[in-house]
């Protein structure tokens, strides 16, 4: 090899690069290390350089002084690198390559030079500890002695610097470990927004904007409590593989919770309006694409198993807001997202009314704790029919309901998963399950009849193991049988908890209670799974009751009165409105029906008022 190949060998430039420091300092203990040699060897100096395939650097002296880099052809050091071993010339004005070298013959006036290599672990020379001295001839040779302690020296500056690479590289190690999720590989979200910051602190445009795309991925935490969670982390892997493909250069991907992944985009440029521009369609093109990715199932065996994509895109110029504001801003619209579409893939942009939005939902939040503990909700009670007893009146449905002093009710489809969120779910449910008991027992005095109740158990409830036993206390309390009751659960908040709810279930049927699934239909049952769950009545939701006779909603009210007789299971008709709806469900043997061509939802007093009229 020669000597210019053996310079620029890429395996001694990287091992070069591994041990050389970005500064000109290599520490106290390197320098410390030529202050003993200059003493060993009574020298007035003693340096340590390094030699790369283009100049040679000083990088610690025993004076303290780094002299700046020389170009390579004009150095001392470089004889010793290609020789790779001890090079002493007592006097350089003898010497032929050095005598009118500048620092022979300059200020430095430079006599006397040894070098010894420095050697590292795989055998490459990186550079030398040198001795230099402007007196010619003060070692003319070494001893045996005076070599090993010099070669022990030159190996104690390799090691010293080697320490020092394995302690920078263990800290970058640390760093790496500290921003990378440990599941995935993939950023955490303090990864990723160091990532962003330095990438817009690099950039040289005069406008740069940041997207973000936050993925909330429903369904993750299901499928690890069905099948573990190791699988779980499979899927979860084949979901990013799905995505590597779809992102561009300037974009990250990041894993910042359990089941939520960001990606992250920089755009930038000369004018603000085209950054944002060019923000906006990327970001539009990639939502469509990410929503592509997970209308196809994975699968376990022959199993297809559904991820639902809930995203929540911000973006602005980081001119307008502060990267931070942003990534609270992508936060606020997947919340939005996932609870605008709480069982199904969903989309929601940041905008400016966003915040305002969540503002009123805190407050919101703060009037339902004091209703819910003032009592000032209400619950109604919409009358069950038996269709083949000329609809006489059997039981109700206890809704409640959330009246306001000035405008229209708050829905419970608002409130009531308010209440599961903040998490008074239950005593929301207590309360309701309790008015219903009593006014059950109410209807029963007056009419001397025995009536029932259904009364809805939110999929947030059916996490209590004590739920039957509570239940049971309650309806006991007020006077009536768990036999009266039917509770009732529907079939996307049965999906929920699918795989931990059984025992509940069980409990809540050994305690005596009925169990009707409500809104069949609407959501992904696996049949399989209903039919080793204990339900006695099943609902047709009613928006295929709606759609009967002649609407295509009308083969799902016959196939469900088909699949509930074969299962031994009683049939409800919810939401019946018209005499024609009320003919095909009766025609197709469903045996109780509610709905407004009934009665509507009624107060306590109207509807024991409504059992007294109809006898």
């Amino acid at each position: 090899m020669s000597a210019r190949d053996y310079l620029s060998d890429p395996a001694r430039l990287e091992a070069l690069d591994r041990l050389e420091v970005a500064d000109r300092g290599t520490g106290a203990a390197i320098e410390a290390l030529t202050r003993v040699t200059a003493r060993f060897f009574g020298v007035e100096r003693a340096t340590v350089h390094l030699v790369d395939d283009e100049r040679q650097s000083v990088q610690a002296s025993s004076d303290g002084v780094c002299a700046p880099d020389v170009p390579l052809g004009k150095t001392f050091c470089e004889r010793t690198v290609l020789y790779q071993d001890l090079v002493l010339i007592p006097d350089l004005r003898e010497d032929t390559g050095f005598s009118a070298s500048e620092f022979v013959t300059g200020p430095e006036q430079l006599r006397f030079y040894a070098g010894m290599p420095l050697r590292t672990d795989e055998g490459y020379v990186i550079g030398t500890l040198c001795l230099l001295d402007s007196r010619a001839n003060i070692h003319r040779a070494f001893s045996d002695h005076q070599v090993a302690v010099y070669r022990d020296l030159a190996e104690a500056v390799v090691q010293t610097m080697a320490l020092r690479d394995l302690h920078r590289s263990s800290q970058q190690r640390l760093l790496r470990v500290g921003e990378e999720d440990a599941v995935t590989g993939l950023l955490n979200r303090w990864g990723l927004t160091t990532r962003l910051v330095e990438s817009l602190d690099s950039s040289t445009a005069r406008h740069a904007g940041v997207g973000l795309i936050q993925i909330r991925l429903h369904g993750l935490a299901r499928l690890k409590h069905a099948y573990g969670s190791g699988f779980g982390n499979q899927v979860l892997g084949a979901a990013i593989d799905r995505l590597r493909p779809l992102l561009a250069r300037t974009e990250w991907i990041a894993r910042i919770s359990d089941a939520q992944l960001l990606i992250a985009r920089i755009e930038s440029g000369a004018h603000e309006p085209d950054v944002q521009s060019a923000l906006a369609a990327a970001l539009e093109a990639r939502t469509e694409a990410v929503m592509e990715q997970f209308e196809t199932p994975f699968r376990h065996e022959d199993t297809p198993l559904h991820l639902i994509p809930q995203l929540g895109v911000a973006y602005a110029s980081v001119r307008q807001v502060s990267l931070y504001t942003l990534l609270d801003r992508v936060d606020g619209a997947v919340y939005k997202a996932r609870r605008d579409y709480p069982d199904e893939s969903g989309l929601c942009w940041s905008h400016s009314g966003l915040e305002a939005e969540y503002q009123e939902d805190v407050g919101l939040e703060n009037r339902l704790r004091q209703a819910i503990e003032e009592g000032s909700l209400r619950v109604v009670y919409q009358p069950i029919v038996d269709l083949t007893a000329g609809n006489r009146i059997v039981g109700a449905e206890a809704l409640v309901r959330w009246p306001q002093p000035s405008g229209p009710s708050i829905s419970p489809g608002v409130f009531v998963p308010l209440a599961e969120e903040i998490g008074v779910i239950d005593q929301l449910g207590q309360w309701v399950f309790e008015q219903a008991c009593r006014t059950l027992r109410h209807g029963c005095e007056q009419t001397g009849r025995t009536l029932w109740m259904s009364v809805n158990v939110s999929p947030r409830q059916l996490a209590n193991s004590a739920l039957a036993s509570e239940l049971e206390r309650i309806a006991r309390q007020a006077g009536v049988t768990p036999a009266q009751i039917r509770l009732e659960i529907t079939e996307s908040g049965l999906m929920q908890q699918a795989d931990s709810i059984g025992t509940v279930l069980e409990r809540l049927i050994t305690a005596g209670f009925s169990l009707a699934l409500d809104d069949f239909g609407t959501g992904h049952s696996s049949l399989s799974r209903l039919t080793h769950l204990p339900f006695q009545v099943l609902k047709v939701d009613r928006a295929f009751v709606s759609d009967s006779p002649n609407g295509p909603g009308a083969a799902v009210v016959a196939s469900v009165s088909t699949l509930a007789e074969a299962l031994g299971l009683k049939r409800v008709a919810e939401g019946v409105e018209t005499a024609e709806e009320a003919a095909y469900v009766r025609e197709h043997g469903y045996e109780f029906g509610q709905g407004f061509l009934y009665a509507e939802p009624l107060s306590a007093e109207a509807f024991v008022a409504r059992l007294l009229s109809s006898e």
